[in-house]
């Protein structure tokens, strides 16, 4: 517990150091970190279609206001709730800027408070990019998710796969992606721009997130991306053809859970 809480100490680091240039770096600067979050965009877009009602949406590790404001399109409010104070005035200054009326940001620690919903109130909840690895205590943040969903109502979680070719292979380069397990210092190591971070996380296999999701909730689906991608340096994909060639491999390889080679595996599920 006190490795964890100095790890999460420097993860609040990483967002208080990150948010004011986050959006122009982070998914330019590693190629494969940047196809992952538009493979989420793309995902967030399929599954909300399902939803019957589409009143209210909510964020966990809401960042800088990217999915809140793709959601705002396609709800009629979206919450957006993160641990960082940082994240949060840069997501509301990015909310001006976009002129969007029906997205609300406030900074609360997921791991550790309660949702600010009513019980059955939120038809769709997004926590990607890894954010249920950000949890130690998994079955306490499902039981609260599972509390504020609404029957029929869907839940996009992502975690750290420990299994991901990345984390296994050992590369003589630095692969095109922002974060990777270091197995050594027991955390995951994150780079934004000339910096370097070790911030908690519980990473899975696909079998161990499988069953811990089910206990609580309907597995819809499960998918680990990008299996190939996430292992090439990033000069690799100065080549429009290599990027396209990577990708559509990526595409096919993410639903085989035999190889499960993607450094975050995705689930969509809903209430029992």
């Amino acid at each position: 517990m006190e490795k964890w809480a100095e790890l999460k100490q420097s993860h609040k680091n990483l967002s208080a150091a990150a948010a004011s240039t986050y959006d122009e770096i982070y998914e330019n600067s590693n190629h494969a970190t940047g196809i992952y979050m538009r493979y989420e965009e793309d995902l967030i877009f399929n599954t909300t279609t399902s939803i019957p009602d589409r009143k209210v949406a909510a964020v966990l590790g809401s960042g800088t206001g990217r999915e809140s404001f793709t959601l705002a399109g396609l709800f009629d409010k979206v919450y957006g709730l993160d641990f960082s104070p940082e994240m949060t005035i840069q997501a509301q200054l990015n909310q001006k800027k976009r002129n969007i009326q029906n997205t609300h940001f406030m900074t609360l620690d997921v791991e550790n408070d309660p949702l600010p919903f009513a019980d059955q109130s939120v038809d769709f909840i997004n926590s990607s990019f890894g954010m249920g690895s950000f949890v130690l205590n998994p079955g306490s943040f499902f039981m609260e998710i599972k509390r504020v969903l609404k029957p029929g109502g869907k839940v996009i979680f992502s975690f750290y796969n420990s299994q991901a070719f990345v984390n296994q292979l050992e590369l003589g380069w630095a692969p095109a992606i922002s974060s990777r397990l270091n197995h050594q210092e027991e955390a995951l190591e994150v780079q934004f721009g000339d910096q370097t971070f070790f911030i908690p996380v519980v990473a899975y296999s696909v079998p161990e997130i499988k069953a811990e999701l089910s206990k609580f909730f309907t597995i819809f689906s499960l998918s680990t991306f990008p299996s190939i991608s996430s292992i090439f340096p990033q000069q690799f994909f100065n080549n429009d053809r290599i990027r396209q060639l990577c990708l559509e491999a990526d595409l096919l390889l993410a639903e085989n859970l035999d190889l499960a080679g993607g450094p975050f595996i995705v689930a969509v599920v809903g209430p029992e």
